[in-house]
This record gives C-alpha cells, structure tokens and sequence, in this order.
C-alpha cells in the first residue's frame, strides 16, 4: 500500500479534482483573473493538506476505542489481580514472616550489614510460600468446598439422587481443579489462616462468657463461622443460658445451629438437649428440618411418660408436622390399644 502512494501525485490528482469541483461552483462564461487567482488559492491548500497528512498520519495505527478497551482491561486486572494476590498477604507468607521475625535485626547498621545473608534466604522462602506452602494449604479448602457444593445436595427421591450421581462425579475434578487454582493465585481464607481465626475467635467467646456480656455473645453468634471443631464452645454457652434464660442468647443459638450448613453437624447434641434443655425454638428447629431421629425419640417420650396435657399436646403436633409414616403409625396403634 505504501508503495502504491509512492507513486501517486497528490498535486496533480489534487488539482485535477479541484479544478473539476471549481468548475461545477462556477459557470466559465468568460476568462476573468479574478477567478483563476482563487483557483490557484484553493489548490495550494488541498495540496499543502495531502502532503501533511502523508507525512504525519502512521499507515497503521491504535483506534482510541481499543485504546480504551485496552487501558480498561489493564485497570481490571490490576485490580482483581495484584491487588488480591495471595502473595501480598503476609498470612500466606509464614515463611517469610519467620525470616523477619528471627534473621532480620531491628536496628541500623546491623539490618544493613546483614542483609547479603537474610535477603537471599527470604527470596528463597518466598518462592516456596508461593509454589509450593500456600498451594499445598488449599487442598482440603478446595476438596471441602467441592463436597459440600457437588455432594451435600438434598434430592427429593431415589431416582433423583442416582441420576446426579454420574454427574456430580464428572463434575468434582473440575470444580476441584478450578477452586484449588483460584485459592491458589488469590487472596482468600487458607487453612494455615482459619485455625489462627478460629483460635483467636475461641479465646474472645471465652473472655465474653466470663464477662458475662449478653450482647457480646449475641453478636458472637451470628459473626462467626461456627463449626464442629467449636462444640466444646457451645455446651458451655447453653448450660450458661439454658432454654429458661431471657437473655435471647438460647433462641440465637439454636437458629445458627438449625441452618442448612450447620444442622447436619449439630443433629445429635442439639437432641441431646431434648426435654431437659428445651423449648418451642428447638422443637421448632426439628420440624423445619423434618428430623427423623427426633421423631423416635419424641415418640418415646410421648409413649413412655406420662406427660402434663399442654406438653402432651405441643409433641403431638410436633410429631405429626414432622410427618414421619411409620412413627404416626407406630403411635396410632398404641393409642388403638
């Protein structure tokens, strides 16, 4: 193409087109200078035009719409990249932490004089923060997530539950792989990082129970990520405030226990507190999960005891809005005799 306007004219092929476009603006009835003086004008500036756009316009070049695309995009990643990278965190660094905590001196010229034998150690530790400990860390995270997004769903009947099964199984290399690369390369909880959270979380429930700060344990309850590992935490939070308390702390507590995530983990110790420790909130609890094992266990309470009329009515109707078959049948067949 450069070639091909090498040999292009652009003073002839410009006064030829002005000269043409002259002509149509004005009628040539007469000869006059007038005229060919403004022509003459007019085709040295089209000309002087041409010549300054082949000079300085680049034959190719970046349209401003992929300019900005480009300067946007870069912003993005910038963002979403460096600036959550696992690798700025120091909590996914400890073995840089411990070269500074232990090699590198507080004060001057010491810190200087020193630095040819930390500074290389430090990198060396961080490489291996990067590639090798933090990655190695979120291997259980990943596997949990991916059990308990592929293989903790409810279906509602057999063939359902066997129908997923073929794809689930396809699906959890994948899930896997994709949640272990993410938790890799970006900033989010390790392992290493829930233990320490957890450990400081456990030690500020115990300074509220002793305390005794109702509000404090309230907002304990609904801010942490409660798991098993905290059950010794939660026998003493309900025998400090039993079903009995007004405090609000027993209701709180239950409803964290009862969710989806928690339920399965918590079943049996929330029936162990069942009658001595109880109320409409656990009952309650019970029925929105439609729990099977405290249907048989109310069923022998019912059965075995003889209970006040007002609780002996609040477990039938627990019992039947559980609805579990063989238990009403079990109970009508009791009655009938």
């Amino acid at each position: 193409m450069r070639k091909y306007l090498n040999h292009i004219n652009p003073e002839k092929e410009i006064q030829e087109y002005t000269f043409h476009q002259m002509k149509k603006k004005h009628s040539f009835k007469s000869n006059h200078s007038y005229l060919v003086n403004l022509l003459l004008i007019e085709i040295q500036q089209k000309v002087s035009f041409c010549k300054l756009n082949l000079q300085t316009t680049p034959l190719f070049s970046a349209s401003r719409p992929k300019k900005i695309f480009f300067a946007i995009t870069s912003l993005i990643i910038y963002l979403f990249g460096f600036s959550n990278c696992a690798a700025f965190n120091r909590k996914n660094t400890p073995l840089i932490r411990a070269v500074e905590n232990n090699l590198v001196p507080e004060k001057y010229p010491n810190k200087v004089l020193l630095a040819p034998v930390y500074l290389p150690i430090g990198i060396a530790g961080g490489i291996l923060d990067i590639f090798i400990i933090h990655p190695a860390l979120q291997i259980k995270p990943s596997f949990l997530e991916t059990k308990n997004f592929l293989w903790k769903i409810k279906f509602n009947g057999y063939f359902s539950e066997m129908g997923s099964l073929p794809v689930r199984a396809a699906f959890s290399p994948v899930f896997f792989s994709l949640g272990f690369l993410f938790r890799s390369a970006f900033d989010l909880d390790s392992d290493f990082e829930y233990s320490a959270a957890n450990q400081e979380k456990k030690e500020s429930i115990e300074n509220l129970l002793e305390q005794k700060n109702t509000t404090g344990i309230i907002n304990w309850i609904y801010s942490t990520q409660i798991s098993i590992k905290e059950k010794d935490t939660i026998q003493k939070i309900f025998k400090e405030y039993p079903a009995t308390s007004d405090s609000g702390i027993y209701p709180s507590l239950v409803g964290k226990l009862c969710g989806e995530k928690l339920y399965g983990e918590y079943e049996d110790f929330l029936i162990s507190l069942f009658p001595s420790n109880s109320n409409s909130n656990l009952t309650y609890c019970f029925t929105r999960q439609k729990s099977k094992k405290f249907s048989r266990v109310l069923l022998k309470t019912i059965m075995s005891s003889e209970l006040p009329p007002e609780k002996f009515q609040e477990y039938l109707v627990v019992l039947l809005n559980i609805n579990d078959t063989e238990d009403i049948k079990t109970l009508r067949v009791k009655i009938q005799k």
